[in-house]
This record gives structure tokens, C-alpha cells and sequence, in this order.
């Protein structure tokens, strides 16, 4: 996959913008506050998902503008194709070569990326949320239609929640209970599955990488600690009776407390080095060397699952590196497309092909 040529209108702090990468490194530098994580993050944006900051979609918008706009013209499996993007209303609208596909969520597993941003670096010892987010937008660029699945439940868990509250005080509607309990069950199974089929790709191939970093002196390994304790070997109608066995099981404590305690919006990603866990055990370095063997294990995770290297974007992580890691991944990437941040103008002289943009108040002054 190679993006060719990307167009920016009224977004964040870009009023017009175009570039046209190079295939092999993109350097985009300058000051703080210039636009450079902004257009990285227009970048990702055209895969159909959310932005990786968390944001509004409002938030999106140019100051003073109602609506906002991103092409990307790339090339992916054999044809030049074109994604746009449209901001609006709070809404985001996605058009695949011209053609109107509704919500920009429809257009997910065309256009594919691997983000490496500040915020990974707490990934190990940061909250459950942003590991569970970072495997579901894995598997939603390599496999679409979980994304049905994600937004299922969620919908399916809200309306749930919302009934849990209300029969806290009133258990007139207690049967209406089973009705939603059993599409939660279904959602969520599949869910189940999907994440351990991905986890288990994820961790045989960080395991090789992160024994390359660690010079064959530690052992790295990834587990998912599920409600259900299901593991890859179990077929998704075990794990409906486990999923279906732990919400019936949790079901006064769920009314007592008014939502739902137990299911894959509560589950976790664990890391283990030497079999002790990272998040307790792990110094500065280990947990910053697994984060890079979990995210460049994600590369290449969706190059074998799609026969296609996705696109690479680091967002002002190299200078949170030593050279020995920055050196690592420098290599491990170099035969994929890459968009890389900084406050500096990075040297890559031995790449003659790598292609530079300095970005000074949302303007491309040189590149």
C-alpha cells in the first residue's frame, strides 16, 4: 500500500494543505503546534476509524469552519484508488473511487495503517481501554466486519446498562432482562474469538521481535485475560456458555450496581517478560521494548493477513528512543512507506529516497 498524494481543507489548524510522499520515508518537522501530528492524523483518518487522540469529530474542524475535507489518492492491491473524506455536522462521510459509501466506518479495510504515537509508550502501564482499543482497531483494518460487531455490542451494552439502572428501583421489566443479556452473549462471543485468534498471531510474531531486541536474552509473551478464560482452542460455542454462564452468574451485583460487569468491554491485554509481568516487574526499558515489539509485530501481522504492507506512522516517538531501538525500528521498516514527526530534521542520508516537510503554521514551507 502506498499513499501517493493527500489534500487537506479546513482541518484542525490546516486551512490547505497537499503533499506527495515518497514511497519509502517521509520526514514531516518543524516547531511545536505547527500541524505535523495534525496531518499525520489526517492520514490515518482516511482508514475509516476514529482519530487516535480521542477526539470529536467537531474537533476536527478548522476554528470558524462548519466542514472539513480529506483526499487521499493511494495505491493498493494492483489500481490507483482515491479516499475521501468528509467532515460535517458532527458526521464523518466517506466516497471510495467517487463512489458514496455513507458513514466513513463502511470503508474500513481499504485504506491501512499502523500508528506509533506518545501515547503507546504508557500502553503497558496505562489503563485496560487503550489496550482493548488498539487490538479492535487492528483487527477491524484486517478483518471489517468486526467493526458490526464492536458497534453491536456497545449499542446492545448501553441499552442493557440503561435497563440494569432502572430495575435497581423497579423490577417490573426483570424478564425483559433475558432478551438483552442473550444479544450480548452473541456479540460478545464473537468478539471473544476474534480477539484470541489475533492475539495469538500478535504474540508469536512479538516474541520473535522482541527476542531480536533483547539479543535472545528474555522471552516476551502476550496474553488475553478474558472474563470468560477462554482460550484459542475453544470453539464459539463454548464460549457462549462461558459468556452466557459468568452474565447470569453476575446478574444481581449487575442490577445492584447498574451496569454490566463482566464481558469484553472489561477484559485485558497482559504482558509477560520471563514470565513475570511487565506492568509490576518491567524497567523502563523492557516495557518500551515491548511496546515497539507489540506495535511493529502489528505491521506485520496485517501484511500477512492482508498480502499487503499497510503504511507506518510515527508520531514523535524516535526522540522518546535510544539509538539502539530507534536504530532497530529503523530497519525493521524500511520496506514499508513511513510518515515520521519530529521537532528535527531527522538525518536519513544512507535512504536517498526518503523525502522531507517542514510544516510551519499548518503550511508545507519546504518539501
Amino acid at each position: 500500500m502506498n499513499l501517493r498524494k493527500t489534500t487537506l481543507k479546513n482541518y484542525r489548524n490546516i486551512s490547505d494543505l497537499e503533499i506527495k510522499p515518497c514511497e519509502n520515508i517521509n520526514i514531516i518537522y518543524g516547531k511545536n503546534a505547527q500541524g505535523k501530528t495534525n496531518l499525520l492524523e489526517s492520514i490515518w483518518m482516511l482508514t475509516g476509524t476514529r482519530s487516535f487522540r480521542a477526539t470529536k469529530d467537531k474537533d476536527l474542524l478548522k476554528f470558524s469552519s462548519d466542514w472539513s475535507k480529506i483526499t487521499g489518492e493511494f495505491f493498493s492491491h494492483g489500481r490507483d484508488q482515491q479516499i475521501v473524506i468528509e467532515i460535517k455536522d458532527g458526521h464523518r462521510k466517506a466516497y471510495l473511487n467517487g463512489i458514496d459509501e455513507g458513514f466513513a466506518t463502511s470503508i474500513i479495510g481499504n485504506f491501512r495503517v499502523i500508528i506509533f504515537s506518545p501515547m503507546h509508550l504508557s500502553l503497558i502501564k496505562g489503563g485496560p481501554d487503550l489496550r482493548r482499543r488498539l487490538i479492535d482497531a487492528a483487527i477491524c483494518q484486517i478483518k471489517p466486519s468486526y467493526t458490526k460487531l464492536i458497534s453491536g455490542y456497545s449499542h446492545v451494552l448501553k441499552q442493557r446498562n440503561t435497563l440494569l439502572k432502572i430495575l435497581n428501583t423497579d423490577s417490573s421489566l426483570r424478564d425483559t432482562l433475558d432478551i438483552w443479556d442473550n444479544k450480548l452473549v452473541s456479540y460478545g462471543s464473537k468478539i471473544i474469538v476474534e480477539r484470541l485468534k489475533y492475539i495469538e498471531d500478535l504474540k508469536r510474531i512479538s516474541t520473535e521481535i522482541y527476542s531480536e531486541i533483547s539479543q535472545n536474552k528474555e522471552k516476551f509473551l502476550i496474553k488475553y485475560n478474558g472474563c470468560t478464560k477462554s482460550s484459542i482452542e475453544n470453539s464459539i460455542d463454548e464460549v457462549f456458555g462461558f459468556l452466557e454462564k459468568k452474565l447470569s452468574s453476575n446478574v444481581q451485583s449487575d442490577i445492584s450496581n447498574g451496569f454490566t460487569n463482566s464481558g469484553p468491554h472489561r477484559d485485558d491485554i497482559d504482558f509477560f517478560i520471563d514470565s513475570k509481568p511487565v506492568k509490576h516487574f518491567g524497567s523502563q526499558g523492557q516495557q518500551r521494548s515491548g511496546i515497539l515489539a507489540v506495535k511493529l509485530s502489528e505491521a506485520k501481522c496485517m501484511e500477512e493477513k492482508t498480502k499487503e504492507k499497510p503504511i507506518v506512522l510515527l508520531d514523535d516517538v524516535m526522540s522518546e528512543l535510544d539509538s539502539f531501538r530507534r536504530g532497530y525500528i529503523t530497519e525493521k521498516i524500511k520496506d514499508y512507506q513511513v510518515f515520521i514527526t519530529s521537532c528535527e530534521e531527522l538525518n536519513f542520508a544512507e535512504n536517498r529516497n526518503a523525502k522531507k516537510f517542514l510544516i510551519d503554521q499548518g503550511r508545507v514551507v519546504e518539501g
